[in-house]
This record gives structure tokens, C-alpha cells and sequence, in this order.
């Protein structure tokens, strides 16, 4: 078996990168971001009761649904670009080590065209990743709007009626409603770590 060239090395070096970092963000995301998003769900519900809880309960499966119908798509446009950026920096490397020969076949203009040809797949797969990362921002922001908007009309209409619900009761669930649906936001960016993550673990174990 061929040992592993230069250019597949410093790839590798780069995947290692991108799993330490998919593993922190996911341990910072399931150990803070998600667990606070339920306590302060819990703290709605101990202010304002079931009813106003239900609406920001709500806004977020929502939202994390929508962030996840785009999961494949964000993970298979991640892998693309990883796997791209990972042969465009083993053609830069290996052109570099390889200058003198390159220059004296006259080599230059084909390994040129060829990076030229993994840049601009490196930049299309990038631009679709990022259109895919703002539709799910844009979908969370909006559920994020929607419950406030709704949330206010129930905690309203709650104290219309004449039920324990008061107009501070109304402004504090309204302020907490946003801790609520944080960390949804914060999911298109971990699902591009994720594929990022996952291509890069499995060249490693090629690599291994």
C-alpha cells in the first residue's frame, strides 16, 4: 500500500480541527444552550402558566423541525466542500513540493486549470451551504417573532379575562420567550459542523 502523500496528510491535519471542533460545540450546545431553553420554558410556565408556556413550546419544535428538514441538505453540501477544499489543498501541496518537476514537464497550466476547477466547486458548494443556513436562521427568527407575537396576545387575553395574569406577568414571559427559542438558531451552524465533521472523520479512518 502507497504511504499517504503530503497533500492527503495536510488534509488530515485539517479534519482533525474540524471533529475537536464539532465536539466542543456539541457538548457546549447539549450542556448549556439546550438545558437553559427548558429551564426557561419551565420558568414561563411558573409565570404566566400552561397556556403561555405553550406557545413558545411550540414555536420551538417547530423551528427545530424546520431546522432539521434541511439536515440532509446541509450535510450532504458540507461534505461536498470539505471534500473539495480537502483536494484543493492537496493539489497546492503537492504542486509546492513538487515545484522543479512541475515547471520542467510544463505542467504548470494543468494543475492551474485543476485548481482553478476545485475553487469554483469549493465556491459553489459554499454559496448553497450558506443560502441553506440562512433559510433555517431566517425560519427561526420568524418562529421567534410569531411566539412573541402570540405569547403576548394569549398573556392579553389571559388577563382580560380576569385570570391571575397581569401585564408584568405579560412583559417578563415576553422577555424570557427569547432565551426560549435561542438555541434553535444556533442548529444550521452545528449540522454544517456536523457533515463537516463527518467526512472528516471518515478520511481519517481511510487514512488510519
Amino acid at each position: 500500500q502507497m504511504p499517504p502523500s503530503v497533500g492527503t496528510l495536510a488534509a488530515q491535519v485539517r479534519g482533525f480541527e474540524t471533529v475537536r471542533a464539532f465536539a466542543l460545540a456539541r457538548i457546549i450546545y447539549l450542556a448549556t444552550d439546550l438545558p437553559f431553553a427548558i429551564f426557561f420554558l419551565l420558568i414561563i410556565w411558573m409565570i404566566g402558566g400552561f397556556a403561555v408556556a405553550l406557545v413558545p413550546a411550540v414555536a420551538f419544535i417547530i423551528a427545530a423541525a424546520g431546522g432539521f428538514s434541511l439536515r440532509r441538505a446541509i450535510a450532504e453540501h458540507a461534505t461536498n466542500e470539505m471534500s473539495v477544499a480537502n483536494m484543493r489543498q492537496g493539489v497546492l501541496v503537492e504542486t509546492i513540493q513538487s515545484a522543479e518537476s512541475v515547471k520542467a514537464a510544463g505542467a504548470g497550466w494543468l494543475l492551474q486549470g485543476r485548481w482553478n476547477s476545485l475553487s469554483r466547486k469549493s465556491a459553489n458548494e459554499s454559496m448553497k451551504l450558506k443560502q441553506l443556513n440562512d433559510h433555517a436562521a431566517h425560519f427561526a427568527g420568524l418562529m421567534q417573532q410569531l411566539s412573541y407575537v402570540f405569547l403576548v396576545a394569549t398573556g392579553a387575553y389571559l388577563a382580560v379575562d380576569g385570570r391571575t395574569m397581569t401585564v408584568g406577568a405579560i412583559i417578563a414571559c415576553s422577555i424570557v420567550s427569547g432565551r426560549v427559542l435561542g438555541p434553535v438558531a444556533a442548529l444550521p451552524g452545528l449540522l454544517v459542523q456536523w457533515g463537516n465533521a463527518k467526512i472528516s472523520l471518515d478520511h481519517l479512518e481511510k487514512l488510519f
